[in-house]
């Protein structure tokens, strides 16, 4: 269900600029596969996560896979607004890798999700639904966006493709509290879901790299995956 790994790379650091006073605090969503190949389900248990940590301050963002394979590769993923860099940090190595800061490209033609009008309340947060169907070489895929313009998070500008990743979509403004993928083929799903939203204050100290730690390229990083 390779779609799958699109929609979760999709999901990671980048958001709109905030239009209200910037969301301070901790936010979790959980993840689940929906999947009838046993087979499939079993290999994605092993790689993909069961949940993602965000915490948000000001234009600094800290997010952290937990479970699957995804928690040993991708480590801590810092962006600190204030030094203007981004961060892979694998504390079991001691080593934190420089993310690259490449510009957005834009793409002619690309489809923008659509709002169906759906609403639904998450939390206690009022969510609006976007829809985004893309023809795939493996069949039409579906996705569905639930997102809440009350929180806003405010990330800088170099990181929205710092890890060449998203977590919304043009035409969005706000933060998505669910996002739902069908695969094309009906091959399974996939369902992000926040469960926990606290306002809380976070230490600035989060999102800086710990003292003593190496710093290598993000190259360096991605030549241990085949380790």
């Amino acid at each position: 269900m390779r779609p799958c790994f699109y929609l979760l790379f999709l999901f990671v650091l980048a958001a709109p600029l905030a239009a209200q006073p910037a969301f301070e605090g901790h936010i979790v969503y959980q993840f689940t596969f929906d999947i009838d190949d046993d087979q499939q389900a079993a290999q994605l248990a092993m790689v993909m996560p069961t949940s993602l940590d965000f915490k948000f301050k000001g234009t600094s963002t800290w997010a952290k896979f937990s479970g699957g394979m995804m928690e040993a590769v991708m480590g801590d993923m810092i962006v600190n607004g204030a030094s203007q860099q981004a961060y892979l940090v694998r504390h079991t190595e001691k080593t934190a890798y420089v993310v690259d800061q490449q510009p957005p490209e834009d793409e002619p033609g690309t489809e923008l999700p659509k709002p169906t009008g759906n609403q639904a309340m998450i939390l206690g947060y009022s969510c609006q639904e976007y829809m985004l169907q893309t023809e795939t070489p493996e069949g039409l895929l579906t996705q569905s966006f639930w997102i809440s313009d009350a929180i806003q998070v405010e990330i800088p500008d170099f990181a929205n493709t710092g890890f060449g990743l998203g977590l919304t979509l043009p035409g969005m403004e706000g933060l998505p509290l669910k996002v739902e993928m069908s695969a094309p083929g009906g091959e399974g799903s996939l369902t992000i879901l926040a469960t926990k939203i606290s306002p809380e204050s976070i230490a600035d100290t989060l999102f800086t790299v710990p003292e003593g730690y190496a710093i290598k390229s993000f190259e360096e990083a991605l030549q241990t995956l085949g380790n």
